[in-house]
C-alpha cells in the first residue's frame, strides 16, 4: 500500500504541467516552460544561409524554433494562423531578449531569419 501511494504521487506530479493556453481571436497557442517559441514559415525554400526548420540545434540555443508548415501553396486559414502565432511569439521573444534579438541571432550565427509576420 505504501508503494501504491508513492506511485500515485509520482504520477500526479509528473503529469502536471505549467502550461498556459492563450486564446486570442479563437486561436489557441499552447505555451509551456518546457517548449520553445515556434515560428511557422511557409513559401519557397530559403537559400543555405537562411535559418530553417533543419537548424533547430542552432535556433534552440537562442530560445526559439522554426517549423516549416507549407511550401508555396498554403491555404488562407493556415497562413492567418501562422502569422498570428509568429506575431505572438515575436512579442514573447522581444520581451525576453529585447527587440534586437533577431539582429543578434544573425550576427552570431551568420544565418538570416525570414519569418512571416504579415
Amino acid at each position: 500500500m505504501k508503494y501504491f501511494f508513492v506511485f500515485l504521487v509520482v504520477v500526479f506530479t509528473s503529469c502536471s504541467q505549467n502550461d498556459n493556453v492563450v486564446n486570442k481571436n479563437n486561436n489557441s497557442i499552447l505555451i509551456s516552460k518546457n517548449i520553445f517559441p515556434e515560428f511557422l514559415i511557409f513559401g519557397e525554400l530559403y537559400p543555405d544561409n537562411y535559418a530553417d526548420d533543419n537548424d533547430t540545434v542552432i535556433t534552440k540555443k537562442f530560445g526559439f524554433k522554426i517549423k516549416r508548415i507549407a511550401g508555396c501553396e498554403i491555404n488562407n486559414n493556415e497562413r492567418i494562423k501562422a502569422i498570428k502565432q509568429n506575431n505572438f511569439f515575436l512579442k514573447v521573444m522581444n520581451k525576453k531578449y529585447g527587440i534586437n534579438w533577431q539582429v543578434e541571432f544573425e550576427k552570431k550565427t551568420h544565418f538570416k531569419l525570414q519569418i512571416p509576420f504579415n
